[in-house]
């Protein structure tokens, strides 16, 4: 199999598509390059907490790209690649905020989204003081 592209690569952090065979999934992610989806350590961006996807468009609405009837076809291509391009981008920043806020993507991958005790751990070591480790 080829090496697959990274979906975002930013802070030291890369991210790919989670893979179907051969398909890249539109809604699942991992940091372990070409990896089956079956396979575990596979996160879903939908959810993933809110105030990362806040404002976002991570499921867009295709019906815009819909042709007319008299067109022949279901889709205009030119409207749906554009849905997909917002769609990734939206994805992109939706993953760019957790990484910022350090949000655990490895134990998201775990089924592990809300992560209350690491989020406590580190609002008491910035309030109390400590070393962020």
């Amino acid at each position: 199999m080829a090496r697959q592209k990274a979906f975002l690569k930013y802070k030291g952090i890369t991210i790919y598509r989670a893979l179907k065979g051969n398909a890249a999934l539109s809604l699942c992610y991992t940091q372990i390059q070409n990896h089956q989806a079956e396979e575990g350590y596979v996160f879903d961006i939908r959810l993933l907490p809110k105030k990362y996807r806040r404002g976002l468009d991570i499921e867009p609405d295709f019906s815009e790209a819909r042709a007319p009837p008299s067109a022949g076809y279901y889709y205009d291509e030119d409207a749906f690649k554009r849905i997909l391009d917002l769609q990734r981008d939206a994805h992109r920043e939706v993953l760019r905020r957790a990484i910022d806020d350090n949000y655990d993507l490895e134990a998201a991958a775990r089924n592990s989204y809300g992560q209350f005790f690491r989020r406590l751990r580190q609002w008491l070591l910035v309030r109390f003081g400590g070393s962020h480790s």
